[in-house]
């Protein structure tokens, strides 16, 4: 009888294992599915954030409103497909580039230091396709890991090394500025420490928007029409008109302060959570500065504080909209406002470092002194790792394994690397590494253009937790669903589009590139060791 309970019980413990081992896998294809959707949404939202941005700047003929909505359309009907479909033998030797790239910050950093003479769309695409596709925009800590170390060798780099990096920081078109203006939108503990830092006083802000609020006084009158400002101000040579503009004065500095004093509290209340990836940057921008000793320790804090301000902070105040720290409609006047005090904290930031205009002192002078600035000396407080932290803690379990791409950036990538590569005048860049990569892809190139024909980027079938999937990479594309490819002009069809919408030619061959765009997703076993899937 003991023998016999015996395997009864066994039985029952081996029949409940099965049953828990299903339901783990169970669950597991439902993680899977959903951190697959999430790249794929994350991706999409990323391109239209970009296009969004391109429209708004309209830079060349290709970011034309017409050819902007195109992309949008696209956009909106893309299905993701294995790369072993468009790219036959070759997904593998595509895979592994990726993956050389990838894994070489040092080396990514070198090329965008010495592409920068090939223009700065160039720069700019390679900037966008690097850190949104080779790095999915920094979702997993892995990524976050390596763009950190990507901006601190460009930091070393082109800062360092310069004679006037403040100058070269603030215009803004070296790589280390596009790559961490890309980074630090897409961070999502920064729009956590953005909307906590900036919520509540800009709703304060756009339920006071009567009235621009010039820090200029040179400005304030011109505001107004001819009959109110008769009617407020008086004749304009007069005792009256002066007291009058002095009293304006005096209520417009008093409000700036009420409202620049909301924002710096804010800022002073939440820098618990302030992103520990940029407080990491900021500290070897510092300690890197001093090492190089080419510039005074005056420039080096007004580099660490654009850094902080200029390039993070103050954009999310003048367009809090695409950080998601608000939702309400902002008018012309409080945009106007929000300019104006995201002016005074800057200038308050660098008031240790740079003087204040003295006919603004009557503004500044009644803040705090170092009320600003007295913040980034906390954020450089204490030392720094060489290996920046790993912040993301719930998603340490996720190994990337897929790489989404767009046909035509993939190609743009690879060609961009040859142009350095025949450049017999760039020395920054290891010429034997950049010459063995290039000779290990196909000699062929893949075709470009929506083939009407998707699937998921990733396998359907799922890989069990640590299950090693079999050694070779993907490299997919997506494209347009069947039923939008008639929505769009094609090369048949300009001359009607023509006729009907009124388009130049150069603009419907715009309109054709767009219709002609693929996307390429290139991944590896050694980045993903796990199946082509994002594992748990």
């Amino acid at each position: 009888m003991d023998f016999l309970e015996l395997a009864q019980r066994l039985n029952q413990e081996r029949l409940f294992v099965a049953s828990e081992r299903l339901h783990l896998r169970s669950l597991n294809e439902k993680v899977q599915k959903m951190v697959e959707r999430l790249f794929h949404v994350t991706w999409i939202a990323r391109q239209q954030r970009t296009n969004l941005d391109a429209m708004i700047l309209s830079k060349g003929t290709d970011s034309s409103p017409s050819a902007c909505c195109q992309r949008a359309n696209l956009l909106e009907g893309l299905r993701f497909t294995d790369g072993y479909k468009h790219l036959g033998f070759g997904e593998s030797q595509y895979g592994e580039f990726v993956q050389a790239l990838r894994e070489n910050p040092r080396f990514l950093a070198m090329c965008l230091a010495a592409g920068e003479k090939l223009g700065p769309d160039t720069i700019q695409r390679m900037v966008h396709v690097i850190v949104d596709s080779i790095y999915g925009h920094c979702m997993l800590p892995d990524d976050e890991k390596l763009v950190l170390q990507l901006l601190r060798h460009l930091m070393e780099m082109q800062l360092a090394s310069n004679e006037n990096p403040l100058r070269l920081l603030r215009h803004g078109t070296c790589a280390f500025g596009r790559v961490y203006k890309v980074f630090n939108e897409g961070l999502f503990s920064a729009k956590l420490f953005l909307t906590g830092a900036l919520h509540d006083p800009i709703m304060n802000l756009l339920m006071e928007d009567e009235l621009f609020l010039d820090i200029d006084p040179s400005k304030a009158v011109v505001r107004f029409p001819l009959q109110e400002r008769l009617h407020r101000f008086g004749v304009e040579g007069t005792q009256e008109y002066v007291a009058n503009l002095q009293r304006y004065r005096n209520w417009t500095i008093n409000k700036l302060v009420h409202l620049a004093n909301r924002f710096a509290a804010g800022i002073r209340d939440n820098l618990y959570c302030f992103p520990s990836s940029l407080l990491w940057l900021v500290k070897q921008l510092y300690n890197t500065m001093m090492k190089a000793k080419k510039v005074e320790v005056r420039e080096v804090g007004a580099m660490c504080a654009d850094l902080v301000f200029a390039f993070f902070i103050c954009p999310a105040i003048v367009n809090p909209e695409p950080y998601g720290i608000c939702d309400a409609p902002i008018s012309y006047i409080a945009r106007f406002n929000l300019m104006q005090v995201a002016q005074i904290l800057q200038v308050l930031a660098m008031s240790k470092w740079e003087e204040i205009d003295p006919k603004l002192m009557d503004l500044y002078g009644k803040f705090e002194r170092n009320c600003m600035s007295s913040l980034l000396d906390f954020l450089l407080e204490g030392g720094v790792d060489e290996v920046p932290a790993v912040t993301a803690v719930q998603m340490q379990g996720l190994v990337r394994t897929a790489v989404l791409i767009t046909d035509s950036n993939l190609q743009s990538l690879i060609r961009f690397l040859r142009q350095i590569l025949n450049d017999s005048t760039e020395k920054w860049v290891d010429k034997q590494t950049l010459h063995s990569l290039l000779s290990g892809l196909p000699s062929t190139t893949f075709a470009s253009g929506f083939d009407g024909t998707g699937a998921s980027s990733l396998p359907s079938v799922p890989t069990p937790p640590h299950t090693p999937g079999p050694r070779k990479s993907i490299l997919g594309k997506v494209s347009k669903n069947k039923h939008n490819r008639g929505s769009h002009p094609n090369v048949d069809g300009s001359s009607t589009e023509q006729s009907q919408n009124g388009l130049t030619m150069q603009q419907q061959r715009q309109q054709q590139q767009l219709d002609a765009e693929d996307v390429v997703v290139t991944s590896n076993a050694e980045i993903g060791r796990a199946s082509c899937r994002e594992r748990v």
